[in-house]
C-alpha cells in the first residue's frame, strides 16, 4: 500500500470537498483524497457547496469540476472565496483546455488539472498550497 501524505505538524486531519456533477468522477476524486489521508466530502453542485459553507463547514482543499452546469465554476469559486478568503481551490476538467479554466483562476482558483487527478498531482497541489 502506498503511504499517505503525512502532516506531522498538523493537529487535525485535513479536509477536502469535491464538487462534481459526474458520479464516477466524484467517487474517484473523493476516494483519492481519502487514500491520501484527507477527510473528504462530495457534492454534485456549486449550490450544494455554498450550502455547506453557509452552514459553517470549511475545507482545507476544494476540488471543483469545471464543467458542472448548476452554477458556473468561476461563480462558485468567487462565492467560496467570499465565505472563506483562505479557501484553496483547484479545478479539474476532462478537456485539455477548458474555457472555464481562466475564469476559474481569475476568480480565485489555484490551478487546473486534467481529469482524473492522480496521487502525484494531488501531492504536487498539497505541496504548492502548503497543505
Amino acid at each position: 500500500m502506498e503511504p499517505t501524505l503525512d502532516h506531522e505538524s498538523e493537529s487535525r486531519k485535513l479536509s477536502g470537498l469535491v464538487v462534481d456533477s459526474e458520479t464516477i468522477s466524484r467517487m474517484i476524486h473523493t476516494a483519492l483524497l481519502r487514500a491520501c489521508g484527507i477527510a473528504a466530502q462530495a457534492v454534485e453542485t456549486g449550490t450544494q457547496a455554498m450550502e455547506l459553507y453557509a452552514s459553517g463547514s470549511r475545507f482545507d482543499l476544494v476540488v471543483i469540476d469545471l464543467s458542472f452546469s448548476n452554477m458556473r465554476p468561476a461563480e462558485t469559486a468567487r462565492k467560496l472565496r467570499t465565505l472563506d478568503p483562505g479557501a484553496k481551490m483547484i479545478g479539474i476538467t476532462a478537456d485539455d483546455f477548458h474555457v472555464e479554466s481562466r475564469a476559474f483562476i481569475d476568480a480565485g482558483g489555484s490551478t487546473v488539472f486534467e481529469k482524473p487527478m492522480d496521487r502525484e498531482m494531488l501531492r504536487e497541489v498539497m505541496q504548492n498550497l502548503d497543505l
